[in-house]
């Protein structure tokens, strides 16, 4: 079966390690890491985020023709934008640790 979206498991199992990109973020964190475009449902994600203020959510990607400004007036939200395809296994750490 081909899985355009599949991880390179061998990188991600080398890099998924302890570190500091985002040290000052609250635990639980959830995490979506990919495109943010007009399929990507921000007021459902907005929604969540106000419902559950003791979890920091995480969004990694570029923003394409999308508004996120109700995302980016919650405080327990974070847009971080496009990041390195390097960095994503570190990322993902830290939504799975506390």
């Amino acid at each position: 079966m081909l899985a355009r979206n599949a991880v390179d498991w061998n990188f991600y199992n080398e890099q998924y390690r302890p570190n500091t990109l985002v040290p000052d973020i609250k635990h639980p964190v959830i995490g979506y890491y990919g495109a943010i475009a007009d399929w990507f449902d921000v007021e459902l994600l907005s929604e969540a985020a106000r419902k559950r203020p003791q979890y920091t959510f995480v969004v990694l990607g570029g923003i394409f023709d999308v508004d996120v400004s109700s995302l980016s007036a919650l405080p327990n939200v974070h847009l971080l934008g496009q990041q390195p395809y390097e960095t994503m296994p570190k990322y993902l750490f830290h939504s799975m640790f506390v």
